[in-house]
């Protein structure tokens, strides 16, 4: 992905600022864009993408010390080409309500992204948050983007027959 580096909007600073210690940041949703922003405009500064194009979901979010690693999974279905030159995190702020929490530009450099029906393009993304204090991000994750690795089964798997147990299951 040619989106060097991300920023913390001043908005997604404001947010941060106004949650207490251990209070969760409640992130909403993942945009991509192909707008790419001249390099003396400051990243911290916008709002709201330059060309929007597409909202993902996020896959899942992990927790881990000051640090949260949070990360959307990317389909190219039914979509034409086009480059990739932006990638917002959404979060909910309980004033504002949904802003623009973190932003990265390629300013120029973004990933050719090419048509549904020339190649099928898949793959995650995300972007590491770093807090001063323990990392509580939370959101609300997209059943439909659950996979489930070869560690993840061999792990539930009776190794008799090779079936999950029913009591091992997640509801439906």
């Amino acid at each position: 992905m040619a989106i060097p580096k991300c920023f913390l909007t001043k908005k997604g600073a404001a947010l941060l600022a106004k949650t207490p210690e251990g209070s969760s940041i409640p992130a909403t949703r993942w945009q991509m864009g192909t707008g790419a922003l001249p390099v003396e405009e400051n990243l911290e500064d916008i709002t709201q993408l330059v060309r929007p194009l597409k909202y993902i979901p996020i896959a899942s979010v992990t927790n881990s010390g000051q640090q949260a690693l949070v990360l959307g999974q990317f389909v190219n279905e039914g979509m034409d080409a086009f480059v990739w030159e932006e990638l917002g995190l959404w979060a909910q702020d309980p004033e504002e309500g949904e802003i623009l929490y973190a932003v990265g530009n390629a300013r120029g450099s973004g990933d050719t992204i090419e048509a549904w029906t020339e190649k099928v393009r898949e793959f995650v993304f995300g972007m590491e948050l770093v807090f001063s204090g323990t990392a509580n991000v939370t959101a609300e994750i997209s059943r439909t983007l659950i996979f489930a690795t070869l560690k993840d089964l061999e792990g539930k798997a009776d190794l008799v027959d090779g079936k999950v147990p029913e009591d091992q299951l997640p509801p439906i």
